[in-house]
């Protein structure tokens, strides 16, 4: 049985997007295990560009937020799926 993680990026709990991965789920948890990893979940501050993390050992970036978790679950996983919200379309 393979790992799946499903990474989130809405900020809209129980939103379109969280209702897109939850029903992916559902289908996958017959033959796989799946986590729903939710951004709105955790505190992540956004990438500010400073490339910092390139000199600073492990790659990790100066920003001390939630991030490192969510980064420690990615190794787990055989599969990563993910979701992200658009506001008015593509």
């Amino acid at each position: 049985m393979s790992k799946i993680v499903i990474l989130t990026g809405s900020m809209r709990k129980g939103g379109n997007t969280d209702l897109l991965a939850g029903a992916f789920a559902e289908g996958a948890q017959e033959h796989h295990e799946v986590e729903i990893v939710s951004v709105a979940e955790y505190q992540v501050h956004p990438c500010i560009g400073c490339n910092s993390c390139f000199s600073r050992e492990g790659s990790q970036c100066f920003q001390e937020d939630d991030m490192r978790m969510i980064y420690g679950k990615l190794p787990e996983a055989d599969e990563l799926g993910g979701g992200l919200e658009t506001e008015g379309g593509i």
